[in-house]
Protein backbone atom coordinates (compact mmCIF):
# COMPACT_ATOMS: atom_id res chain seq x y z
CA UNK A 1 0.00 0.00 0.00
CA UNK A 2 1.45 3.20 -0.97
CA UNK A 3 1.39 6.42 1.82
CA UNK A 4 -0.71 9.39 0.84
CA UNK A 5 2.88 11.49 0.69
CA UNK A 6 3.16 8.78 -2.17
CA UNK A 7 0.12 9.36 -3.81
CA UNK A 8 0.29 12.63 -3.78
CA UNK A 9 3.60 13.16 -5.31
CA UNK A 10 2.04 10.79 -8.38
CA UNK A 11 -0.73 13.06 -8.65
CA UNK A 12 1.41 16.17 -9.14
CA UNK A 13 3.69 14.35 -11.31
CA UNK A 14 0.66 13.14 -13.65
CA UNK A 15 -1.29 16.83 -13.05
CA UNK A 16 -4.71 15.46 -12.35
CA UNK A 17 -6.78 18.11 -10.80
CA UNK A 18 -9.05 17.16 -8.09
CA UNK A 19 -11.70 16.84 -10.54
CA UNK A 20 -10.11 14.27 -12.82
CA UNK A 21 -9.58 12.36 -9.78
CA UNK A 22 -12.93 12.27 -8.42
CA UNK A 23 -14.58 11.46 -11.69
CA UNK A 24 -12.45 8.27 -11.73
CA UNK A 25 -12.50 7.52 -8.30
CA UNK A 26 -16.09 8.43 -7.54
CA UNK A 27 -14.47 10.29 -3.97
CA UNK A 28 -15.98 13.97 -3.46
CA UNK A 29 -13.86 16.60 -4.66
CA UNK A 30 -13.97 18.20 -0.19
CA UNK A 31 -12.48 14.35 0.53
CA UNK A 32 -10.08 14.75 -1.87
CA UNK A 33 -8.63 18.38 -0.95
CA UNK A 34 -9.14 17.41 3.17
CA UNK A 35 -6.93 14.18 2.25
CA UNK A 36 -4.32 15.26 0.40
CA UNK A 37 -4.17 18.96 2.12
CA UNK A 38 -3.21 16.89 5.34
CA UNK A 39 -6.54 17.75 6.96
CA UNK A 40 -7.86 14.28 6.99
CA UNK A 41 -4.78 12.50 8.49
CA UNK A 42 -6.68 9.13 8.50
CA UNK A 43 -8.57 8.76 5.67
CA UNK A 44 -11.03 5.13 5.43
CA UNK A 45 -9.34 2.46 4.05
CA UNK A 46 -11.61 2.16 0.88
CA UNK A 47 -10.54 5.69 -0.11
CA UNK A 48 -7.25 5.04 -0.03
CA UNK A 49 -7.37 1.50 -1.73
CA UNK A 50 -9.56 3.99 -4.53
CA UNK A 51 -6.77 6.57 -5.22
CA UNK A 52 -4.22 3.55 -5.06
CA UNK A 53 -6.57 2.01 -8.28
CA UNK A 54 -6.57 5.14 -9.85
CA UNK A 55 -2.26 6.54 -9.58
CA UNK A 56 -0.76 3.46 -9.20
CA UNK A 57 -3.19 0.94 -11.15
CA UNK A 58 0.11 -1.65 -11.01
CA UNK A 59 -0.68 -2.29 -7.33
CA UNK A 60 -4.03 -3.36 -8.02
CA UNK A 61 -5.63 -6.38 -6.24
CA UNK A 62 -5.09 -9.99 -8.10
CA UNK A 63 -8.51 -11.55 -9.13
CA UNK A 64 -8.89 -13.26 -5.34
CA UNK A 65 -8.70 -10.41 -2.83
CA UNK A 66 -6.21 -11.07 0.76
CA UNK A 67 -6.91 -12.98 3.58
CA UNK A 68 -8.48 -10.76 6.22
CA UNK A 69 -5.37 -11.39 8.78
CA UNK A 70 -2.73 -9.98 6.07
CA UNK A 71 -4.11 -6.91 7.43
CA UNK A 72 -1.88 -7.23 10.63
CA UNK A 73 0.85 -6.35 8.57
CA UNK A 74 -0.37 -3.23 7.14
CA UNK A 75 1.82 -0.35 7.63
CA UNK A 76 2.16 0.53 11.16
CA UNK A 77 2.33 -3.46 12.46
CA UNK A 78 4.99 -4.55 9.51
CA UNK A 79 4.76 -3.12 6.56
CA UNK A 80 4.33 -6.51 4.45
CA UNK A 81 2.38 -5.58 1.30
CA UNK A 82 -0.60 -7.96 0.20
CA UNK A 83 -0.08 -9.69 -3.48
CA UNK A 84 -0.77 -6.91 -6.59
CA UNK A 85 -1.31 -7.82 -10.15
CA UNK A 86 -0.21 -6.27 -13.56
CA UNK A 87 -3.03 -3.75 -14.47
CA UNK A 88 -3.68 -5.19 -17.77
CA UNK A 89 -4.24 -8.47 -16.21
CA UNK A 90 -6.77 -7.17 -13.22
CA UNK A 91 -10.31 -9.77 -14.14
CA UNK A 92 -12.63 -7.57 -16.08
CA UNK A 93 -15.02 -8.67 -13.35
CA UNK A 94 -13.53 -5.27 -11.14
CA UNK A 95 -15.43 -3.67 -13.90
CA UNK A 96 -16.39 -0.56 -12.86
CA UNK A 97 -16.48 2.44 -15.32
CA UNK A 98 -15.74 6.08 -13.87
CA UNK A 99 -19.41 6.80 -15.29
CA UNK A 100 -21.32 5.43 -12.21
CA UNK A 101 -20.46 1.93 -12.51
CA UNK A 102 -18.08 1.64 -9.70
CA UNK A 103 -17.09 -1.42 -7.47
CA UNK A 104 -17.72 -0.01 -3.98
CA UNK A 105 -16.21 -1.23 -0.48
CA UNK A 106 -17.93 -0.59 2.80
CA UNK A 107 -16.93 2.96 4.49
CA UNK A 108 -14.14 1.45 7.20
CA UNK A 109 -11.40 3.39 8.75
CA UNK A 110 -7.62 3.30 7.11
CA UNK A 111 -5.75 0.49 8.68
CA UNK A 112 -8.30 -0.58 10.57
CA UNK A 113 -8.63 -4.46 11.50
CA UNK A 114 -11.58 -5.77 9.31
CA UNK A 115 -12.48 -8.68 11.79
CA UNK A 116 -13.45 -5.83 14.76
CA UNK A 117 -16.01 -3.88 12.64
CA UNK A 118 -18.82 -2.83 14.17
CA UNK A 119 -20.90 -0.03 12.87
CA UNK A 120 -23.62 -1.24 11.01
CA UNK A 121 -23.09 0.94 8.14
CA UNK A 122 -19.63 -0.09 7.19
CA UNK A 123 -19.88 -3.57 8.01
CA UNK A 124 -21.60 -6.31 10.00
CA UNK A 125 -19.26 -8.09 12.54
CA UNK A 126 -17.93 -11.64 10.97
CA UNK A 127 -18.00 -10.87 7.55
CA UNK A 128 -15.47 -11.27 4.69
CA UNK A 129 -13.16 -9.09 3.33
CA UNK A 130 -15.19 -6.36 1.95
CA UNK A 131 -15.54 -6.33 -2.69
CA UNK A 132 -12.46 -5.77 -4.51
CA UNK A 133 -11.30 -2.44 -4.93
CA UNK A 134 -12.52 0.17 -7.74
CA UNK A 135 -10.38 -0.16 -10.71
CA UNK A 136 -10.97 2.08 -12.97
CA UNK A 137 -12.57 1.78 -16.68
CA UNK A 138 -10.37 -0.37 -18.96
CA UNK A 139 -11.61 1.74 -22.31
CA UNK A 140 -10.73 4.81 -20.42
CA UNK A 141 -7.72 6.05 -22.41
CA UNK A 142 -6.95 9.05 -20.93
CA UNK A 143 -5.41 7.33 -18.06
CA UNK A 144 -4.51 3.98 -19.88
CA UNK A 145 -1.91 6.04 -21.96
CA UNK A 146 -0.47 7.56 -18.96
CA UNK A 147 -0.05 11.13 -19.75
CA UNK A 148 -0.77 13.92 -18.68
CA UNK A 149 -3.90 16.62 -20.82
CA UNK A 150 -2.19 18.68 -22.82
CA UNK A 151 0.36 16.50 -24.40
CA UNK A 152 -1.39 13.90 -26.15
CA UNK A 153 -0.92 13.78 -30.03
CA UNK A 154 -2.34 11.96 -32.65
CA UNK A 155 -0.20 8.89 -32.45
CA UNK A 156 -1.60 8.45 -29.22
CA UNK A 157 -5.38 8.63 -30.24
CA UNK A 158 -4.08 5.71 -33.32
CA UNK A 159 -3.55 4.06 -30.34
CA UNK A 160 -7.05 3.74 -29.34
CA UNK A 161 -9.75 0.92 -30.53
CA UNK A 162 -11.66 2.82 -33.22
CA UNK A 163 -15.05 1.53 -31.55
CA UNK A 164 -13.69 4.17 -29.18
CA UNK A 165 -14.66 7.35 -30.02
CA UNK A 166 -12.11 10.38 -28.46
CA UNK A 167 -11.26 13.98 -30.08
CA UNK A 168 -8.08 15.70 -29.32
CA UNK A 169 -8.12 19.61 -28.92
CA UNK A 170 -4.73 21.55 -28.32
CA UNK A 171 -3.20 18.15 -27.04
CA UNK A 172 -6.10 17.42 -24.35
CA UNK A 173 -7.81 14.08 -25.11
CA UNK A 174 -11.64 14.36 -24.73
CA UNK A 175 -13.92 11.34 -25.07
CA UNK A 176 -17.34 11.12 -26.77
CA UNK A 177 -20.39 9.75 -25.40
CA UNK A 178 -22.61 7.87 -27.46
CA UNK A 179 -25.26 10.07 -29.61
CA UNK A 180 -28.85 10.06 -28.98
CA UNK A 181 -31.15 9.25 -30.88
CA UNK A 182 -32.77 12.94 -31.82
CA UNK A 183 -28.81 13.48 -32.43
CA UNK A 184 -28.39 11.26 -35.08
CA UNK A 185 -31.68 11.61 -36.92
CA UNK A 186 -30.88 15.03 -36.98
CA UNK A 187 -27.41 14.64 -37.84
CA UNK A 188 -28.56 12.30 -41.19
CA UNK A 189 -31.55 15.14 -42.20
CA UNK A 190 -29.03 18.05 -42.75
CA UNK A 191 -26.28 16.06 -43.96
CA UNK A 192 -28.95 14.49 -46.61
CA UNK A 193 -30.58 17.78 -47.58
CA UNK A 194 -27.17 19.44 -48.05
CA UNK A 195 -25.47 16.51 -50.25
CA UNK A 196 -28.89 16.75 -52.03
CA UNK A 197 -28.32 20.33 -52.84
CA UNK A 198 -24.82 19.40 -53.55
CA UNK A 199 -25.75 17.32 -56.33
CA UNK A 200 -28.07 19.75 -57.83
CA UNK A 201 -25.60 22.14 -57.98
CA UNK A 202 -22.97 19.59 -59.47
CA UNK A 203 -20.37 20.64 -57.60
CA UNK A 204 -16.76 19.18 -56.16
CA UNK A 205 -18.15 19.28 -52.49
CA UNK A 206 -18.32 15.69 -50.29
CA UNK A 207 -20.96 15.77 -47.36
CA UNK A 208 -19.46 13.58 -44.47
CA UNK A 209 -20.62 12.57 -41.11
CA UNK A 210 -19.17 11.66 -37.76
CA UNK A 211 -17.11 9.62 -36.94
CA UNK A 212 -14.66 11.23 -39.34
CA UNK A 213 -11.62 12.63 -37.68
CA UNK A 214 -10.30 16.19 -39.16
CA UNK A 215 -6.84 17.34 -38.30
CA UNK A 216 -8.15 20.77 -38.06
CA UNK A 217 -4.68 22.80 -37.35
CA UNK A 218 -2.62 20.53 -39.61
CA UNK A 219 -0.70 19.99 -36.43
CA UNK A 220 -0.54 16.80 -33.92
CA UNK A 221 -2.43 18.23 -31.29
CA UNK A 222 -5.98 19.01 -32.57
CA UNK A 223 -8.20 15.82 -34.05
CA UNK A 224 -11.87 16.43 -34.23
CA UNK A 225 -14.91 14.91 -35.56
CA UNK A 226 -17.65 17.70 -36.66
CA UNK A 227 -21.61 16.00 -36.58
CA UNK A 228 -21.74 17.04 -40.28
CA UNK A 229 -18.83 18.25 -42.45
CA UNK A 230 -18.62 19.94 -46.34
CA UNK A 231 -15.47 19.62 -47.93
CA UNK A 232 -14.98 20.90 -50.91
CA UNK A 233 -11.17 20.46 -51.96
CA UNK A 234 -8.98 17.13 -52.38
CA UNK A 235 -6.49 18.66 -51.04
CA UNK A 236 -8.08 18.77 -47.56
CA UNK A 237 -8.60 14.94 -47.49
CA UNK A 238 -5.81 11.89 -47.48
CA UNK A 239 -6.74 7.99 -47.32
CA UNK A 240 -7.51 8.15 -43.70
CA UNK A 241 -8.86 11.42 -42.49
CA UNK A 242 -9.34 15.64 -43.46
CA UNK A 243 -6.83 17.96 -43.28
CA UNK A 244 -7.24 21.63 -42.57
CA UNK A 245 -10.44 23.09 -42.20
CA UNK A 246 -13.66 22.21 -43.77
CA UNK A 247 -15.66 24.25 -46.02
CA UNK A 248 -18.90 23.94 -43.58
CA UNK A 249 -19.13 22.15 -39.84
CA UNK A 250 -22.19 21.38 -37.91
CA UNK A 251 -22.37 20.71 -34.35
CA UNK A 252 -25.42 19.05 -32.65
CA UNK A 253 -25.50 20.00 -29.13
CA UNK A 254 -25.87 17.67 -26.28
CA UNK A 255 -25.62 18.05 -22.43
CA UNK A 256 -21.87 16.64 -22.33
CA UNK A 257 -20.72 18.70 -25.40
CA UNK A 258 -22.48 22.08 -24.96
CA UNK A 259 -19.59 24.03 -23.97
CA UNK A 260 -17.65 22.76 -25.91
CA UNK A 261 -19.20 23.23 -28.88
CA UNK A 262 -20.07 26.30 -28.73
CA UNK A 263 -16.90 27.59 -26.88
CA UNK A 264 -13.88 25.43 -27.91
CA UNK A 265 -15.07 24.54 -31.25
CA UNK A 266 -16.03 27.78 -32.09
CA UNK A 267 -13.16 29.63 -31.52
CA UNK A 268 -11.37 26.40 -33.06
CA UNK A 269 -12.37 26.73 -36.44
CA UNK A 270 -12.72 29.87 -36.93
CA UNK A 271 -8.98 30.21 -36.16
CA UNK A 272 -8.20 27.36 -38.73
CA UNK A 273 -10.55 28.51 -41.47
CA UNK A 274 -13.68 26.99 -41.45
CA UNK A 275 -16.09 29.06 -43.71
CA UNK A 276 -19.20 28.64 -42.23
CA UNK A 277 -20.57 26.70 -38.84
CA UNK A 278 -24.02 25.91 -37.60
CA UNK A 279 -24.27 24.78 -34.33
CA UNK A 280 -27.62 22.94 -33.71
CA UNK A 281 -29.68 23.17 -30.22
CA UNK A 282 -32.66 20.27 -30.20
CA UNK A 283 -33.38 21.53 -26.49
CA UNK A 284 -33.82 25.42 -27.40
CA UNK A 285 -35.18 24.06 -31.03
CA UNK A 286 -32.53 26.68 -32.72
CA UNK A 287 -29.79 26.70 -35.00
CA UNK A 288 -26.96 29.37 -34.63
CA UNK A 289 -24.90 30.24 -38.01
CA UNK A 290 -21.56 31.42 -38.28
CA UNK A 291 -19.96 33.17 -41.49
CA UNK A 292 -16.47 33.22 -40.77
CA UNK A 293 -15.52 34.18 -44.29
CA UNK A 294 -17.77 37.26 -44.56
CA UNK A 295 -17.19 38.22 -41.10
CA UNK A 296 -20.44 38.66 -39.77
CA UNK A 297 -22.58 38.74 -36.92
CA UNK A 298 -24.21 35.30 -36.10
CA UNK A 299 -27.70 34.38 -36.97
CA UNK A 300 -30.20 32.95 -35.19
CA UNK A 301 -32.71 30.48 -36.76
CA UNK A 302 -35.55 28.29 -35.19
CA UNK A 303 -36.84 24.53 -36.05
CA UNK A 304 -39.23 26.19 -38.21
CA UNK A 305 -37.04 28.16 -40.62
CA UNK A 306 -35.41 27.46 -43.68
CA UNK A 307 -31.71 27.90 -43.06
CA UNK A 308 -29.82 29.47 -45.74
CA UNK A 309 -26.64 27.58 -46.83
CA UNK A 310 -23.59 30.02 -47.43
CA UNK A 311 -21.12 27.73 -49.71
CA UNK A 312 -24.40 28.01 -51.98
CA UNK A 313 -24.60 31.34 -51.30
CA UNK A 314 -28.09 31.38 -50.11
CA UNK A 315 -29.74 29.60 -53.18
CA UNK A 316 -30.01 26.79 -50.92
CA UNK A 317 -31.22 26.45 -47.40
CA UNK A 318 -32.01 23.36 -45.16
CA UNK A 319 -35.83 23.23 -44.06
CA UNK A 320 -35.89 22.56 -40.77
CA UNK A 321 -39.98 22.55 -40.11
CA UNK A 322 -39.90 19.55 -42.81
CA UNK A 323 -37.82 17.63 -40.37
CA UNK A 324 -39.35 14.54 -38.57
CA UNK A 325 -37.72 13.14 -36.04
CA UNK A 326 -39.67 10.04 -34.54
CA UNK A 327 -41.19 7.83 -37.13
CA UNK A 328 -43.54 8.27 -39.67
CA UNK A 329 -46.41 5.86 -39.80
CA UNK A 330 -47.61 4.23 -42.87
CA UNK A 331 -50.15 5.21 -45.46
CA UNK A 332 -52.01 2.53 -44.45
CA UNK A 333 -51.60 3.22 -40.75
CA UNK A 334 -53.38 6.62 -41.35
CA UNK A 335 -56.06 5.21 -43.32
CA UNK A 336 -56.93 2.96 -40.41
CA UNK A 337 -56.87 5.85 -37.99
CA UNK A 338 -59.18 7.93 -40.09
CA UNK A 339 -61.10 4.64 -40.12
CA UNK A 340 -61.46 4.57 -36.51
CA UNK A 341 -61.90 8.36 -35.85
CA UNK A 342 -64.87 7.95 -38.53
CA UNK A 343 -66.05 4.61 -36.34
CA UNK A 344 -65.89 6.25 -33.16
CA UNK A 345 -67.58 9.82 -34.54
CA UNK A 346 -70.69 7.96 -35.60
CA UNK A 347 -72.07 6.87 -32.48
CA UNK A 348 -71.72 10.43 -30.49
CA UNK A 349 -73.45 11.92 -33.92
CA UNK A 350 -76.45 9.39 -33.69
CA UNK A 351 -76.60 10.69 -29.86
CA UNK A 352 -76.37 14.24 -30.62
CA UNK A 353 -79.45 13.88 -33.58
CA UNK A 354 -81.29 11.92 -31.00
CA UNK A 355 -81.06 14.89 -28.74
CA UNK A 356 -82.02 17.27 -31.14
CA UNK A 357 -85.31 15.22 -32.46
Amino acid sequence: MHTIDEMREKRNKLALTYQDLSSVSGIPVPTLQKIFSGTTTSPRFSTVRKLEAVLFPESAYQSDPPDPASFEHLPGTGGVREPYADYDHVSESFGASASGNMVREPSVAYNADPTTWSNEEDQQPGTPYPARPYIYDPNDWIRRLGKPQGTFTVADVEKIPEDQRYELIDGVLIKLEAPTFEHQRLSFLIAMQIASFAEEEECDCVVLQAPFDVQLDRDLKTLVQPDVLVICSEENVNKKRGVGAPDLCVEILSPSTRSKDQLLKRYKYEKAGVKEFWVVDPVYRCIIVYRFDQDEEEKIYSFEDQVPIGLCDGRHAVDFSKFKIGFRRSRRQEAADEEQEGADAEPEAAATEQKET
